[in-house]
Order: structure tokens, then sequence, then C-alpha cells
């Protein structure tokens, strides 16, 4: 059982886990911030808004993010007992 608590702060690593990775896929595949935001039709500067640390982005944009990163996300989405 958790506390509301420490659901969310659960949730916020599990995001910047996600984003994280992405990063990773980025620098996996060779892809520059510049030819990434050129792929998403963006300046560079944004792709290095999406990419800093504690930005909050919205699951559209991490969506095309990956894409253009050619990386596949997989999502798990489970409910647990959570504290009263």
């Amino acid at each position: 059982m958790m506390t509301l608590d420490d659901l969310a702060y659960h949730n916020a690593l599990a995001f910047q886990e996600l984003k994280d990775g992405l990063i990773h896929a980025r620098r996996d595949a060779g892809f520059t911030r510049a030819q990434v935001a050129e792929r998403l039709g963006l300046e560079e500067s944004a792709v290095v808004a999406i990419e800093s640390e504690g930005s909050n982005q919205t699951i559209s944009t991490m969506r095309a993010y990956a894409t253009a990163v050619h990386a596949k996300v997989t999502i798990t989405v489970e409910t647990v007992e959570v504290e009263k």
C-alpha cells in the first residue's frame, strides 16, 4: 500500500525515466538535437527545452519526439492501493 505522496513521487520518476530513455535513444540512433528539431519542425532550443531536467512536456510532445528518434515506447499502467 502506498501513500498519495509516494504514488506521486513514483509517477514523477517514471515520466523522468521516459524522458531519459528517449534522450538515450536519440544518442544511440546518432541524431543531433538539431536533426530532431528539424524532424519536429521546431528550433533546436525547443528540443533543448524538451530534454531539460524538470521540464513538463505533454504526452503528444513525447510521442512526437519518440517517433522522431525512431524509439518505440511501451507504457504499463496498474492500479495500486492507496492509504486513505
